[in-house]
């Protein structure tokens, strides 16, 4: 059995103002379960004969015994009591759901019992009338409201008996004179149930930072992955674009052919005009010399037959003065 708490509880009928409570693990106790002993003494720093000393077994399969409303949602009340008991918080519960709940003791001088009980505290000048009406629709008659010192009203939701033990059972069970040290100290820093909530407050964040941060490496590590495979595409694709897929052949490389700038799509084109011009020039030049030769060709062709007619005719001319002298 092993101590997995020490705190502090207000009571007025004890000379210090506090009982100091002892909280222990019985064997049947787990994260699922809360099955625990508490021993409380009357105010001393080392519980003496003078003080008395109380106690309680706590067990997961009982927690409704100490329920004002025995409807009350013992799942819900399991988690308020390892929160105040052990300071364990659920971290699936909504935000809040922990907040301003107390422990208030009070001493029975008839039973002799000490009375622990657990409560929501709300401002007194808070309560609207709105809040009161839907409070008193949802809350049985048996949760009463109380005002504290403060002006605060308190909710009670369970209350833990503690009995008083006898000099033979005290003897049995003793109170460590460190616990009682440890929740002394806690009153001198500012209260018990005040630390207490901070400590389990801090473990809550502590918590949920370690949950972002294993969230952000594992985010981190799936974009990775996801780039890794946006590489290894990017990296197949100019391979085939450069010829090299599927072992470096039957696939033609693709020339990169530099953007063209504004206006060269057009200067192409009066290029490719300018040159067809040219050649339709250059073969009318051609073609016109053709025609030249063949006019100067014909001209001596007509000159020749000229020249040949008229020394026919003169033949003719001399034939005819033989004829007239013979």
């Amino acid at each position: 059995m092993a101590t997995r708490w020490t705190l502090a509880v207000p009571v007025r009928q004890f000379s210090t103002g506090y009982a100091f409570l002892e909280v222990k693990e019985e064997e049947d106790h787990s994260d699922a379960s809360i099955d625990v002993k508490v021993l409380a003494t009357s105010g001393s720093m080392v519980a003496d004969e003078q003080d008395q000393v109380f106690w309680i077994k706590i067990k997961q399969r009982r927690l409704e015994d100490f329920l004002v409303d025995k409807e009350f949602d013992h799942t819900e009340w399991s988690d308020l009591l390892r929160y105040v008991l052990l300071g364990e918080v659920n971290a699936g519960r909504d935000k809040g759901f922990y907040d301003n709940i107390h422990l208030q003791a009070s001493y029975d001088e008839e039973d002799e019992d000490l009375n622990i009980t657990v409560q929501r505290r709300f401002k007194a000048e808070s309560q609207s009338q709105s809040h009161s009406q839907s409070q008193s629709q949802t809350q049985p008659e048996t949760q009463q409201t109380e005002p504290s010192q403060s002006g605060e009203l308190g909710l009670k939701i369970g209350t833990l008996v503690l009995s008083k033990l006898s000099k033979k059972q005290r003897a049995a069970n003793p109170i460590s004179a460190a616990s009682v040290v440890q929740a002394s100290t806690q009153i001198a820093r500012g209260g018990g149930q005040e630390a207490r909530r901070l400590e389990a407050t801090v473990k809550d964040l502590q918590k949920q930072l370690a949950e972002l941060v294993a969230a952000k490496q594992e985010y981190e590590e799936q974009m990775l992955e996801r780039f890794i495979v946006l590489l290894d595409e990017k990296k197949a694709k100019i391979r085939q674009l450069m010829g090299l897929g599927n072992g470096g052949g039957g696939v033609k490389r693709e020339l990169e052919r530099e953007p063209e700038r504004p206006g060269e799509e057009h200067e192409g084109e009066n290029e490719d005009h300018d040159k067809e011009m040219k050649e339709i020039e250059q073969e009318e030049y051609e073609t016109g010399d053709e025609t030249d030769d063949n006019d100067d060709n014909g001209n001596n062709n007509d000159d020749k037959n000229l020249g040949a007619n008229i020394e026919a005719a003169g033949g003719d001319e001399t034939g005819d003065e033989t004829a007239d002298d013979d």
